[in-house]
């Protein structure tokens, strides 16, 4: 993907550097050093990360970003695919994309001036709060005149134990509202760590709110249309992001599959010479290419004016399906080492379905994509028949 002439001729000595010294930074080697007493990875990380200019690789430089737009963010994702552990691109993810990308994105040119450099340094960490815990229990804001009052419960939130602020999606009188919460106020709590499949690098929660005050200058957006604007252009980001990242991830797991293929005799032929396996290699080739297309593609797109809120859904939809069935073929050509704890394939299989869940399930960007072909075709769905769909 780096070689195709768009994102070529985009690259600048500045971008070279860029993918130079992160390649060189995100190392296993370096991983074993990152992470605490916990075993999460310690603060002092993201200090380092954003001196090396990493964190808000995309944002312009007067806010606090390094001003080195799409490509700076594709050149990131490359080199954090080196990694074993796929904590870190997601702990990054929600970092320096969603959180950056939430106060690039708001109107609250306080709130921007207040956060962001302090997010951008790493002084500060953020996590980001959007699924509901417990579906009997609807996140709400009310409006006490002088701040909010907030009470949810959130699930699922990465970076949720170390983070010091939160952004927090919830109803105010049937419309969603975001605001940032800094985590030490009363009223916040981390009632329950989960134990997230294939990572132990990065600490995923439960984030509890009762009867928090949020003062009104933290709202993030703050009307229906504003937050339906807001929430697209950073899901749209955040979705492309994802889609990098299992594009990388794709590629990493297409190469160890064909060298252990090669390498592996049964019945003393290679694995990868037996018809079964050449056709899920050719396959994965094939969704391969295309998915270097979709993405240069989308990256165009991005430049525009317009925001391609459903090509960054179909796109994201398509990497993370392509690399879970990949992954899923590895585990059984490895044979009985596929399902083993410690097997390679199914750690990568473990990375694929966290990037399946980010950003949007599979269910819901499948809807996006559904509702604008029938925007985009007028015609209702239900009128579609079984081969249609």
């Amino acid at each position: 993907m780096l070689e195709h002439p768009l994102l070529q001729a985009a690259m600048t000595p500045r971008h070279e550097a860029l993918l130079a010294r992160s390649q060189a930074f995100f190392t296993d080697e370096n991983l074993r050093q990152w992470r605490g007493e916990s075993g999460y990875f310690r603060k002092e990380l993201w200090t380092e990360m954003a001196r090396q200019g990493f964190i808000g690789v995309a944002a312009e430089q007067e806010a606090g970003g390094q001003g080195m737009g799409l490509l700076g963010d594709i050149l990131i994702k490359k080199a954090l695919s080196q990694l074993s552990d796929y904590g870190l691109s997601m702990a990054f993810h929600v970092q320096s994309d969603v959180a950056v990308n939430w106060l690039l994105a708001c109107p609250n040119e306080c709130l921007r001036q207040h956060y962001l450099p302090r997010i951008a340094s790493g002084e500060l960490l953020s996590c980001t709060c959007y699924t509901e815990q417990d579906k009997a229990f609807r996140s709400r804001l009310e409006d006490r005149g002088d701040h909010y009052l907030l009470n949810a419960r959130k699930a699922f939130v990465v970076n949720g134990y170390v983070a010091d602020v939160c952004i927090v999606t919830a109803d105010l009188d049937g419309e969603q509202m975001t605001v940032l919460v800094e985590k030490t106020q009363p009223g916040v709590s981390v009632p329950r760590l989960f134990e997230r499949f294939g990572s132990g690098a990065v600490e995923q929660v439960a984030v509890h709110f009762e009867d928090v005050h949020v003062d009104r200058r933290h709202v993030v957006s703050d009307n229906a249309a504003r937050s339906l604007l807001l929430w697209n252009q950073v899901m749209t980001f955040a979705r492309f992001s994802i889609a990098i990242d299992t594009y990388f991830l794709h590629e990493k797991v297409l190469a160890s599959l064909m060298d252990y293929g090669r390498e592996r005799r049964v019945n003393h032929k290679p694995l990868l010479s037996w018809p079964v396996n050449e056709r899920v290699v050719a396959a994965a080739l094939a969704r391969h290419q295309a998915m270097t297309v979709g993405l240069v593609n989308l990256y165009a797109a991005m430049q525009g004016r317009r925001l391609p809120v459903s090509q960054a859904a179909t796109m994201k939809r398509y990497c993370v399906q392509a690399a879970n069935e990949l992954c899923r073929h590895a585990c059984e050509m490895e044979g009985g080492m596929g399902m083993m704890m410690s097997g390679r394939f199914l750690n990568y299989l473990a990375q694929a379905m966290a990037f399946r869940m980010a950003s949007g399930s599979q269910t819901m960007l499948g809807d996006i994509v559904s509702r604008q072909f029938q925007q985009h075709h007028n015609v209702g769905l239900g009128t579609l028949s079984v081969t249609q769909r």
